[in-house]
């Protein structure tokens, strides 16, 4: 009894510190990468999308931290179910604001041809936002369907639309190198 009660309360230790520390370690990174990364002055030009993906991602953790303490404590819910609705949210919002983003080293659809063509960086964003927001629709809709199920739609949706950013910028940067 007292060995397992020494490594439960070891957990809770990392649950109520460890965790916290981690989101908030993670918004402190953030709001430090613009400054290191040189296309810094890019930043400027979203800032306010930027900020709120910083908020945003706190947001997400935070209520997955939160759900997970709640069940803890004994509430019947599903932390899958929890995590795949605000991870949708998070996907929706990071694709409807897409096209805003611009040109930098941290943040957004890096592929080699994004970042060697501001062109190629800004048409890819565009073009991918829409199905990220598809995905993060699709992401939030599954939650109705079983949990391995859900994990295998939303798997796919959020695949297709990361494989596609990455082949367009791919043909659209041979498209542009050619005229």
């Amino acid at each position: 009894m007292g060995k397992r009660y020494s490594t439960l309360r070891n957990y809770s230790r990392v649950f109520f510190y460890v965790f916290p520390t981690l989101i908030l370690g993670l918004y402190l990174l953030m709001s430090f990468a613009p400054k290191i990364d040189p296309k810094a002055e890019n930043y400027k030009k979203f800032q306010g999308v930027f900020r709120g993906f910083r908020i945003l991602i706190v947001l997400v953790l935070a209520g997955i931290y939160v759900a997970t303490l709640l069940y803890a404590l004994g509430t019947p819910l599903s932390i899958g179910k929890v995590s795949i609705f605000t991870i949708g949210l998070m996907l929706i919002f990071v694709g409807n604001y897409f096209g805003k983003v611009r040109h930098n080293y941290t943040f957004g659809i890096k592929t080699p041809w994004t970042l060697a063509n501001e062109e190629v960086w800004n048409r890819t964003h565009r073009v991918s936002g829409p199905l990220w927001v598809i995905a993060g629709l699709i992401w939030i809709f599954s939650i109705f369907f079983s949990e391995k199920v859900a994990f295998i739609i939303d798997m796919t949706s959020l695949g297709l639309a990361v494989v596609y950013g990455f082949i367009y910028s791919y043909w659209l940067f041979n498209k542009l190198k050619k005229q």
